[in-house]
């Protein structure tokens, strides 16, 4: 998923139609691809450290975190606790 440079705010879709960000989802994505890089197909990958930073992103509706995800998460807050 990828932004329009001409049209910021706005994703191009494949039929030519252009689908508009809210501000919050915007910047969502901003994070997301701020804190991954592509992985195989479609798929990105995402640094375990970057868990904490994406936190947010991860509690949104519509989005499942994994166990993998919740469990380094927890390793991460665990260390901050001590």
């Amino acid at each position: 998923l990828a932004a329009s440079p001409e049209t910021p705010g706005f994703v191009r879709l494949e039929d030519g139609q252009f689908l508009a960000l809210t501000t919050n989802f915007r910047r969502q994505l901003e994070d997301l691809q701020a804190f991954s890089q592509a992985g195989k197909g479609e798929q990105l990958r995402i640094h375990p450290l970057a868990a904490l930073a994406l936190d947010e992103l991860a509690g949104s509706p519509g989005v499942k975190a994994g166990a993998a995800w919740k469990k380094q998460l927890a390793r991460i807050r665990a260390v901050g606790e001590e």
